[in-house]
């Protein structure tokens, strides 16, 4: 014959006691988590007030600066476009000053990447010894 256990913690059933001291725990556990939620959302409309009263710019106060004449359409894109790009074609590969003064240059792109790599000690990629 089984003895009976002597605890009820030893039982293996579910027990039909309530714990009010836990409940009395969870119940205020929540209202303090209440009652923080509620100082943090007072204290943010307080900041928010203040903010809104100091008279920040509007949207309004905030456009761009009217452009002085109407804006027009290139009459030939297709010209204007080729002449960017030759532009930007004769900076990249060709010399030319960027600050006489300071004694800076451009040089063309073939040139400076070697340049580059001599600087910083690095072989080209197709040059490398063995």
């Amino acid at each position: 014959m089984a003895s009976k256990p002597t605890n009820a913690r030893n039982a293996r059933h579910e027990q039909d006691d309530v714990s009010v001291r836990r409940i009395a725990k969870i119940a205020l556990a929540i209202l303090v988590s209440i009652g923080v939620c509620a100082a943090s959302a007072a204290l943010l409309v307080s900041v928010f007030v203040r903010v809104h009263e100091r008279g920040l710019p509007t949207a309004t106060s905030l456009r761009p600066p009217a452009i002085a004449s109407e804006a027009r359409l290139t009459p030939s894109p297709v010209v204007d476009l080729a002449a960017f790009r030759a532009q930007k074609d004769a900076m990249l590969h060709g010399y030319g000053w960027i600050d006489k003064e300071h004694g800076i240059v451009r040089i063309p792109i073939e040139r400076a990447m070697p340049l580059l790599l001599e600087e910083a000690d690095v072989a080209p990629v197709g040059k490398r010894s063995p």
